[in-house]
């Protein structure tokens, strides 16, 4: 085993580490979290479902970031502009209809705005 792999492999290890207590204690403390950054209760009231979702999919960021340096590192670069191309596509796709729903599928809607509700 080289110690490329090696190296590659402690990183996605910590990574796991760093992604999972990030999350936990984004998803866990997010209405303190708010607050500590001087939030009104209302916009705590409405944006700690917000902050829950945003903290508990960072750990997928993270490990697009690290898999991407990883690949870039071993000089793959055409892989990781594959990779972010699909992803950044699917975003595009994915995120209005999680947002806003469909007029047949409103169940899709994740968080309502409050004007909205």
């Amino acid at each position: 085993m080289s110690a490329a792999n090696v190296i590659a492999g402690q990183t996605l290890f910590i990574g796991l580490v760093f992604a999972l207590i990030v999350s936990f204690a984004g998803v866990k403390f997010s209405s303190d979290i708010l607050q500590y950054m001087g939030a009104a209760n209302s916009t705590v009231t409405y944006g700690h479902t917000y902050t829950e979702i945003m903290f508990g999919g960072s750990s997928s960021i993270i490990f697009l970031f690290l898999l991407n340096a990883i690949l870039r590192g071993a000089g793959d670069v055409k892989i990781t502009l594959r990779a972010l191309l699909l992803s950044n596509g699917l975003n595009l796709i994915i995120d209005p209809l999680l947002i806003f729903g469909l007029d047949r599928c409103q169940q899709w809607e994740l968080m309502a705005l409050p004007s909205r509700q």
